[in-house]
């Protein structure tokens, strides 16, 4: 009987979405914070390593970031 009702529940929070749309979207949240977790780490990379200036490092970075968001926004608008 409590089997039926954690189902229920469970179909009531899935928004009709698919399991496997929600492993996927489980994923890409999974990708995005450690690559959010990346960043800081990138910065003291290319300013320590490679010699950047903090602001150059960080011009680099928010580039990249600002690309990438960019990019995604156009992907997920159809037509």
């Amino acid at each position: 009987m409590a089997s039926l009702d954690v189902r229920a529940f469970g179909a009531r929070i899935s928004f009709g979405l698919s399991r496997e749309l929600w492993l996927i979207e489980a994923w890409v949240f999974l990708n995005m914070l450690g690559y959010g977790g990346v960043l800081p780490f990138e910065i003291i990379y290319l300013h320590s390593g490679r010699g950047f200036s903090l602001g150059a490092a960080g011009l680099v970075v928010g580039t990249i970031t600002g690309i990438a968001v960019v990019v995604r926004v156009h992907g997920a608008v159809p037509g």
